[in-house]
């Protein structure tokens, strides 16, 4: 948390952060326990009521298009908009990390580099 405690010092002006702080203020909180209650509204709306934090204390990725949770439009959008070498990257790397998800997935087997 920073030393400014303004309102939007590290949320930004997020709705869910002003109703939670503004309340807790109206409620006599003060004005570092109101701005920890706007911080656990924001990051709950942005994060989602159950977001998982790793040991480091930031949010863990989850739900569809996640890492591990990938879709097939995921790897057609690579195609389209970053071409055909990152796309080859892209599967190449969903067969090395997780080939299950990636024969799930229908994903062609990617050509052998070197062979």
């Amino acid at each position: 948390m920073s030393d400014n405690l303004s309102p939007y010092a590290d949320a930004g002006p997020s709705a869910s952060y002003a109703f939670a702080r503004n309340g807790a203020i109206r409620d006599g909180a003060t004005e570092e326990a109101a701005h920890e209650a706007g911080m656990r509204a924001h990051e709950a709306s942005v994060f989602g009521a159950d977001a998982k934090r790793d040991r480091n204390g930031k949010f863990i990725q989850q739900g569809i298009g996640s890492p591990g949770h990938k879709t097939t439009n995921h790897f057609a959008g690579i195609r389209k908009y970053e071409g055909e070498a990152k796309y080859q990257a892209a599967i190449r790397k969903m067969w090395r990390d997780n080939p299950e998800r990636a024969k799930l997935l229908g994903l062609e087997q990617p050509e052998r580099l070197g062979a």
